[in-house]
């Protein structure tokens, strides 16, 4: 399920990032940014520009006008009467939008009568327009001569139309052949306001209509208006208007009669509505006179602003991942708008942002396909580490489980077997030699598993070196032991690691589905259950899932319950072992062994319950206990005289490692006021060697308070010298294996011979255990054995039958 979820995010991505790319390229190879631009343009403007303030006065001439005074044209001595009438209203300057090019409509006298009403006025503004001729060039249409010599000021009346039809933009100076023209509404403000708009005279030249310094038009509205101030040309004629209507303002006279002159969309049009031209020229005029025209940025500044943009985009985008690259576009988006937006709300500056806008798509998408693939790759190499062991590559307990539940899924009639094994005491050689040894050492033992192994068989490893296989189909009882006995064979030879050779017992457990198990969870605990059964053995063993191991569980749960009580209902009891001395087989002290006397079950050995309380914990409790009531019986057999007795007490590995086994030793000693060169802690090679660096600090602490050390069972474990001699141990014990069969078998002696030889080269002791003939006596006698044990000596006894033994021991000197 994880692998499946996962791996279909990058397909869903790619739809997303194959979008990207589509848009992007249409965008910028299909020339339909300058249409977004001037869509986000119109948003921008009208959202973050301040209302205008009106500086005009449109006067139309509109339906009411043309039904006063008749059709369109008119005489000219209308608009010098119009002049005339505008006289005391002191207006700032005066501009027809209206072509004066012949005299076809007027007489001569009237032509004079509005060339001389110009003159008086001073501040009059005639328009001058590009035509087209039939050769292709554009001529410019001038007023008449006469009209031309009167007027303060000309100015061209050419607006740009963008792409999508509507006018936002006109050119501050223009005309044909040079751009010598101010635009209608420029040359009306310089009327207006003479020292404050200046031509900067940098003059533009060539064939046709020239135009130069192109600027967005503010197409701001009053506050609670939706028009600029309007009159009818027939309410000022008449003087029905108001004096505050027309006092200092720029005059603008135009058409705007139905069907008549020349009408534009806007941005402020909608709905298909038009604006007419003076009406547009009179939204230039106030965005001149409120410093709110708009210049767009020039090529190198705009290229400079979009590379430092597209850098930092890139930036963006690589320094994320696959996951966060479409917010982080959503983000550049909205940083590249707002750009825009605060240029023109502080600067009146405009930037095209879409172009950037479809970079940083491009890059998302091309980001996209590259951090998609690295995330797939990703997300394959992680799924990879979930369910594979890192060491060895081979699949973890999670993969085994999956495989066991899709195998039972596959058909309703599946079968299959589990086998669990584990190679001992592999974590004290890694502990010991190394992490890297420890690796190796896996690796090994998997190469060796899979050189035996069918090749369907499905081998994981799932803790230290507990390797499980799962055998998708049913052996026969006889195959299949033959198989594991295969694995012993193969993985019980010895190990070579650091020039060091190490022999480790190998243990199996071995279940079936769907007998022993109907699930993964289920099949897993009757293989482990198996496999504790089969370690209960010292050497390699096979053990095949039962219902006495089922039974078994559950009395061991039953004995754990038990065990809790015990020491609450004084049921644990201390026996003791006499250590004597080889020369003379004299007592120098008594290792103490703990017994359990059950009130049902009768006496209960170590080998039974021991097991039962490490793995429950209950051993640190039972543990301290035992100390405590060794070092009592050793003071006490002090005080009787037998003044150098020595006890042993066996540490299991959880007490070893226990944070308060110190001050728990130190306890047990100043309550009964021992010394603690009398009380020896025995220590297996397995218990020492799993928490190495741990180990040697507790054993430098227990030597400096004066205890003695001693590796119980040496022989049967790691037995090497590369860490014998890092510890600061007192004694070593043979194991009883070697002594049973000393006086008869010659490796046993060699061995034992090695052994001591060993030691004594490190400064250690050696006691012996399981001795039960003189025989046997006498041989570790002449190699130098200095103490033993044994049943020959003395079987482990209560507190009662040890004074006995002390009390005869004493009368023998």
């Amino acid at each position: 399920m994880f692998k499946a979820f996962f791996m279909s995010i990058p397909w869903a991505q790619k739809r997303v990032e194959l979008s990207a790319l589509i848009v992007s390229f249409v965008l910028l190879f299909g020339f339909q940014t300058e249409r977004l631009d001037l869509i986000s343009y119109d948003r921008i403007v009208n959202i973050f520009t301040p209302p205008a303030t009106d500086h005009t006065v449109t006067i139309e001439i509109d339906d009411k006008s043309i039904a006063y005074l008749g059709e369109w044209p008119w005489t000219r001595d209308v608009h010098a009467e119009l002049l005339e009438a505008l006289k005391p209203y002191k207006v700032k300057a005066v501009g027809f939008d209206v072509l004066f090019v012949d005299n076809r409509y007027s007489t001569a006298e009237q032509d004079l009568k509005f060339a001389n009403a110009i003159k008086q006025a001073g501040n009059v503004v005639l328009p001058v327009s590009p035509k087209r001729d039939s050769l292709g060039g554009v001529p410019e249409l001038l007023p008449q001569s006469d009209l031309v010599e009167s007027v303060n000021k000309l100015g061209h009346v050419d607006f740009e139309i963008d792409k999508d039809g509507i006018i936002r933009r006109t050119y501050l100076y223009a005309g044909y052949q040079r751009s010598s023209w101010p635009v209608f509404a420029l040359a009306l403000t310089q009327v207006a306001y003479p020292n404050r708009f200046t031509d900067n005279g940098e003059m533009t030249s060539g064939n046709g209509w020239i135009r130069r310094d192109p600027v967005f038009v503010n197409f701001s509205l009053p506050k609670s208006k939706n028009r600029l101030n309007h009159l009818s040309y027939i309410d000022v004629l008449s003087g029905n208007v108001e004096a505050s209507d027309l006092q200092d303002k720029i005059v603008l006279i135009g058409m705007n009669a139905t069907a008549m002159g020349d009408q534009f969309a806007t941005p402020l049009t909608t709905n298909h509505k038009t604006m007419s031209g003076v009406e547009i020229n009179a939204h230039v005029i106030n965005s001149l006179l409120n410093d709110s025209v708009i210049h767009q940025v020039n090529e190198i500044q705009f290229l400079i602003i979009s590379i430092v943009l597209a850098i930092l985009s890139i930036l963006a985008f690589s320094f994320t991942t696959a996951t966060r690259l479409l917010p982080i576009l959503a983000l550049l988006v909205i940083a590249s708008l707002s750009i825009s937006a605060l240029l023109v709300i502080h600067k009146y500056t405009w930037y095209p942002p879409v172009f950037l806008i479809s970079l940083q798509i491009l890059l998302y998408a091309a980001f996209s396909l590259i951090k998609t693939d690295v995330m797939r790759n990703t997300i394959t190499s992680l799924n990879h580490k979930l369910l594979n062991d890192d060491v060895t590559d081979l699949p973890n307990e999670t993969a085994l489980e999956q495989y066991i539940e899709q195998s039972i899924h596959v058909s309703n009639n599946a079968q299959l077997q589990l086998i669990t094994l584990e190679v001992t005491k592999f974590k004290g050689i890694s502990d010991l030699l190394g992490n890297s040894a420890g690796n190796e050492l896996l690796n090994t033992i998997k190469k060796r598993i899979q050189s035996i192994l069918p090749a369907n068989a499905y081998l994981s490893r799932c803790n230290n070196a507990e390797f499980s296989i799962c055998l998708a189909y049913v052996l026969s009882p006889e195959q299949i032991k033959l198989l594991c006995e295969q694995l012993i064979s193969v993985l019980s030879p010895s190990y070579i690691i650091q020039d060091d050779h190490f022999r480790l017992p190998v243990h199996i457990g071995v279940c079936n589905y769907p007998s022993d198990g109907d699930n993964a969870f289920q099949l897993k605990a009757a293989s482990l259950a198996a496999l504790n059964r089969a370690m209960e053995q010292k050497d390699a063993s096979i053990c095949f899932y039962s219902s006495d191991i089922k039974e078994g569980l559950h009395e061991r749960a039953r004995l754990e319950s038990d065990l809790s009580k015990a020491i609450a209902n004084n049921e644990i009891e201390v026996h003791y072992q006499p250590q004597v001395s080889s020369k003379d087989g004299s007592i120098i002290g008594a290792e103490a062994l703990a017994r359990w006397r059950h009130p049902v079950r009768g006496l209960v050995g170590p080998d039974t319950f021991i097991p039962v309380a490490e793995s429950s914990g209950l051993i640190l409790e039972i543990g301290n206990w035992i100390m405590k009531q060794a070092c009592f019986q050793a003071k006490r057999w002090q005080l009787q005289g037998h003044t150098n007795f020595r006890i042993a007490v066996n540490l299991s590995s959880k007490q070893f490692t226990n944070p308060d086994l110190f001050d728990e030793v130190i306890d047990a000693l100043t309550e009964v006021e021992l010394d603690p060169h009398y009380l020896e802690l025995e220590l297996t090679e397995s218990c020492v060697i799993e928490e190495l660096d741990t180990a040697l600090l507790t054993m430098k602490k227990l030597k400096d308070l004066g205890i003695a050390l001693s590796i119980d069972d040496f022989g049967t474990g790691y037995s090497s010298l590369s860490y014998l001699k890092q510890f600061p141990m007192d004694r070593l014990k043979i194991d009883r294996s070697f002594i049973s069969e000393i006086t008869s078998d010659k490796e046993s002696q060699d061995i034992t011979k090695a052994i001591i030889s060993m030691a004594h080269s490190l400064n250690m002791g050696v006691i012996a255990e399981g001795i039960e003939s003189v025989e046997q006596h006498s041989f570790l006698n002449d190699i130098a054995v200095e103490e033993l044990q044994g049943y020959y000596f003395g079987k482990p006894a209560t507190v009662s039958d040890m004074d006995k033994m002390l009390t005869a021991n004493k009368n023998k000197q």
